[in-house]
């Protein structure tokens, strides 16, 4: 936590990638809060959240969503073909529009420009089209 202390005041945003696949993080995603509140930014792989990369990875990014942890969304594609990026289905899988394009388009905006984040839409914590996810 120091260490991502250390890097906002020198004005950098540490990204952390694809936590919800870490074993410790599923078993303990709210454990994620205190890097968040010392200001990291927490970004979900869409594989994991569509159930592409299996159900613990889904359930730990599901509960990011619900515990207000995640802030961006990415493919995780490292290059042409590595495999599908699948956004669509992810944002499907998250079912709500206003979450969806503050993941994907207004977070990401923010940190390109060097501002704040925008806050979270109101519905953040509503999100019955993510469960369709956990039924697979």
């Amino acid at each position: 936590m120091d260490s991502c202390y250390r890097l906002r005041q020198k004005g950098i945003v540490p990204v952390l990638a694809h936590p919800e696949r870490n074993p410790t993080v599923q078993a303990r995603p709210g454990d994620l809060a205190g890097l968040v509140r010392v200001g990291a930014v927490v970004q979900l792989t869409a594989a994991s959240v569509d159930g592409r990369l299996g159900r613990a990875s889904a359930r730990c990014a599901k509960r990011l969503l619900e515990l207000e942890l995640a802030h961006l969304l990415a493919s995780d594609a490292h290059a042409p073909g590595v495999r599908g990026a699948g956004l669509s289905a992810a944002v499907g899988a998250i079912g709500d529009r206003a979450l969806a394009r503050w993941l994907t388009v207004s977070v990401p905006e923010a940190l390109l420009a060097g501002e704040e984040l925008p806050s979270p839409p109101v519905r953040m914590h509503r999100r019955p089209g993510i469960r369709r996810v956990l039924r697979r």
